[in-house]
């Protein structure tokens, strides 16, 4: 399996009110990148992210399931999260490993209860964030409605990176106002570059001179710049744009159809371009588990080995999965790892890469990166795996509490 350094390492949570379409989305993304050969449909239950009966069965995304790809020589780690409100504990526990997350917005419904909430967790976690306005190929979709919604809601930072080529059953490509170019979505996922059309020359530039404001607005240097001269150059414009996404300051909006695949390549692109690797943050804080003072490791693959599970899934004929990111040094097989909240140490067997429930065998994971042990006897959901010279506690997954508590207990075996 090829090695990918921690810069070169993408996370990204997908994430959205019920039904605006990760999973097709996410399935858009494995077909584009070369990972599948077909592109699944939630509605024939054949996608690689929802592969249990329920979900098959229900049509919707029951769990978080990981999933990766390589694009331009950068390793995409993608989350997909449940939408429906029942199944939220997913969705905190995939955000607490990402650095990034796709708010994905229907073109039909709009900004929902569900975009807000998932909002709300992205902000408790200072996840990065851009929005991908999908179903744009449905009839009475509109790009701008959802827009104007997500920008009454979550401010003026909400800010456009592409406007759309005709909308609804007219939709047929996008302008990329980075580029200034118009590109035309063809059969089989390919993408024809062209000039931008006449009527839509005068809306781009408007939307354009938004965007270089938004950036400008992201670093001194470049709004002192803009202030000089009313203008960036397409060097100053990138650099100032991944700052804004790193630091929360610009929410990029994309737009594009996840069923017909068009506009997953420029959005792959985008991810790698903008959002954050997880060398973007210099440290993680957690606790002495000795003293109980509080402490911070340092986001390096060369330092002792800190991981954190995320989830735990019982899959048949394997036993449990235990999902986790590496959050210092690299964890191999056959590492002895400290776990401080039960006091016990865990020898590490075998270590995969997932997609679905498709596993692939490695023997390292470092730093940043995402993957899943087999057979831990004494981990669960949130908790640490630490050297155990090094001893550290990361703060555990926070949950939501229920509001009704429900069993069944057997009378006997």
């Amino acid at each position: 399996m090829k090695e990918y350094n921690i810069d070169q390492t993408r996370n990204i949570g997908l994430v959205s009110h019920g039904g605006a379409g990760k999973t097709s989305l996410a399935e858009a993304f494995l077909f584009s990148a070369g990972v599948t050969n077909r592109l699944g449909k939630v509605d024939d239950g054949n996608t690689v992210s929802d592969y249990t009966d329920d979900e098959i069965q229900r049509k919707i995304s029951i769990g978080a399931t990981l999933l990766h790809v390589e694009w331009k020589n950068h390793k995409i780690n993608l989350v997909d999260l449940p939408g429906y409100a029942d199944f939220i504990g997913e969705v905190y526990g995939g955000l607490r490993v990402t650095e990034g997350a796709l708010v994905l917005v229907s073109a039909l419904s709009g900004v929902e209860v569900g975009t807000e909430q998932v909002w709300e967790i992205c902000q408790k976690y200072n996840v990065s964030r851009m929005i991908f306005i999908n179903k744009l190929e449905k009839e009475h979709a509109s790009f701008y409605d959802p827009l104007n919604q997500a920008k009454e809601r979550f401010g003026m930072s909400v800010t456009p990176l592409q406007i759309p080529i005709g909308e609804g059953l007219q939709f047929k490509g996008v302008v990329d106002l980075l580029r200034m170019k118009a590109f035309y979505f063809e059969k089989g996922g390919k993408i024809k570059e062209d000039k931008i059309p006449d009527d839509l020359k005068a809306k781009a530039e408007e939307y354009r001179e938004k965007l270089v404001e938004a950036v400008a607005e992201t670093d001194d240097e470049l709004l002192e710049k803009f202030f000089d001269k009313g203008e960036l150059t397409d060097e100053e414009i990138k650099k100032g744009l991944r700052i804004g996404v790193i630091g929360q300051k610009i929410f990029p909006v994309l737009c594009g159809s996840a069923l017909e695949n068009e506009g997953t390549n420029l959005l792959l692109d985008y991810l790698v371009e903008f959002m954050p690797a997880p060398s973007d943050s210099a440290e993680i804080k957690g606790q002495d588990p000795a003293s109980k003072s509080e402490k911070t490791i340092e986001i390096n693959p060369n330092g002792p080995a800190c991981a954190l599970v995320f989830k735990t899934v019982s899959e048949p004929h394997v036993g449990e999965l235990s999902f986790f990111k590496v959050i210092s040094g690299k964890i191999k097989s056959g590492d002895d790892v400290y776990n401080p909240a039960t006091r016990t140490t865990e020898r590490i067997g075998q270590i995969y890469y997932m997609n679905g429930q498709d596993r692939k065998e490695i023997g390292i994971v470092s730093a940043g990166d995402l993957g899943a042990f087999v057979k831990l006897k004494n981990t669960h959901t949130g908790e640490t795996l630490c050297h155990p010279k090094n001893q550290i506690l990361l703060s555990p997954i926070d949950f939501p509490h229920p509001a009704i508590n429900m069993a069944i207990r057997p009378k006997s075996k």
